[in-house]
């Protein structure tokens, strides 16, 4: 089955085309992500397209129109090439979930989104991707509304929490020896990746036919070999890394900001830059983070927190707020952050299968998931 043949049975849902790419922009700077705290709100530029290329080439955006013609509700599917189980497949990624007029369109969306997973298999252009991952605001109330958490079909698979790291409160010691990316043989560094990602969770593939790390060389603006870092001990690469602001294709401003935490931040202000209202948070994401296996918890988080100070400083000569990281609920970075002042906001990473729950399949080891890209 083709993916227009099972359209046909939602013909409300429409698939966006390059003509629509304006429209759907504007839908998606209109509708914010609204929380309990916090609200911000992703321009994404120069094409709302731009930042799904750096997921991926085969990426898809769905959307219904109110009776105005204005778009009111609309979702992105990614397809990727992933590891599962030390093989290389297509898996995929759910994101941007916005619904303006839930009660129009908050079941109707649900139900055609648990169809598309219940289908997917069978759909010629997801390219037999057998696992699908979305990621949630905890606080994200639109999305409760417009999914349900207890929605059949929506898996709870791994909490996460997005770390950004403000300042260092205390000095932090070096333990390995830094290199650039751009100092270090490409068959090493993408090896060293590559078995970090061979038996990881829906992981990166950093093979012959399809080399991650020079996908996001090539895909990623404003990404090269000089953000990258490598810590090394007397066995060799440790702890790897890179650095990367997506503002080129995306940025996140800060709508609105409850009154409580004004006041808190309204504390910490003169000595942490950080954004009022209507600004922009701009955030270094440290991606691609990976530490060599057999690695001590100890060397790892001595590890990360060297990559903090590093991404720190480059933080302090740019101009970003903080370095940002993603923590995850199996695996957290206990000491790494003591030397820091953080903030934390909490999201959850589900799987979406309507058939059945995949979570089994998969150990609670760190994911393939990059959260600079959602």
């Amino acid at each position: 089955m083709d993916l227009a043949t099972f359209l046909a049975a939602y013909p409300e849902v429409q698939l966006a085309s390059r003509a629509d790419d304006e429209l759907v922009r504007e839908f998606f700077h209109r509708v914010p992500m609204k929380g309990k705290g916090m609200q911000l709100q992703y321009l994404r530029a120069p094409t709302f397209a731009a930042f799904l290329d750096c997921h991926s080439a085969t990426h898809f955006v769905f959307f219904v129109r109110g009776t105005s013609g204005a778009i009111e509700g609309a979702g992105t599917l990614v397809i990727r090439l992933g590891m599962v189980h030390g093989k290389v497949e297509n898996v995929g990624y759910l994101g941007d979930l916005r619904v303006d007029n839930i009660r129009r369109w908050g079941r109707y969306w649900r139900d055609f989104y648990l169809d598309l997973m219940r289908t997917a298999s069978q759909i010629i252009e997801f390219r037999g991707a057998r696992y699908f991952l979305t990621a949630m605001l905890r606080q994200n109330t639109r999305a409760q509304k417009a999914l349900g958490q207890s929605a059949v079909g929506y898996h709870s698979y791994m909490p996460y929490k997005m770390v950004n790291v403000l300042k260092a409160w205390m000095p932090v010691k070096d333990h390995f020896h830094v290199s650039s990316w751009k100092d270090v043989k490409a068959d090493e560094l993408w090896d060293f990746h590559r078995q970090a990602n061979l038996q990881k969770p829906l992981g990166w593939v950093f093979e012959q036919s399809h080399n991650e790390g020079d996908w996001r060389l090539k895909h990623w603006p404003d990404f090269s070999l000089s953000e990258g870092v490598a810590l090394r001990d007397e066995q060799g690469i440790a702890v790897s890394g890179a650095f990367w602001y997506p503002g080129t294709v995306k940025k996140i401003m800060v709508q609105r900001m409850p009154e409580s935490q004004k006041r808190a931040l309204a504390f910490i202000r003169p000595f942490i830059k950080l954004p009022q209202e209507g600004e922009e948070l701009r955030c270094l994401y440290l991606t691609m983070l990976d530490k060599r296996a057999g690695l001590s918890d100890k060397a790892w988080n001595l590890g990360v927190r060297q990559m903090l100070k590093i991404g720190l400083g480059i933080a302090r000569d740019r101009g970003f707020h903080c370095v940002s990281l993603a923590e995850y609920g199996p695996a957290p970075f206990k000491s790494a952050l003591r030397p820091y002042f953080a903030l934390k906001t909490d999201l959850e990473l589900y799987f979406v299968d309507p058939a059945r729950n995949p979570v089994g399949d998969f150990s609670q080891a760190t994911p393939g998931f990059e959260m600079g890209l959602v």
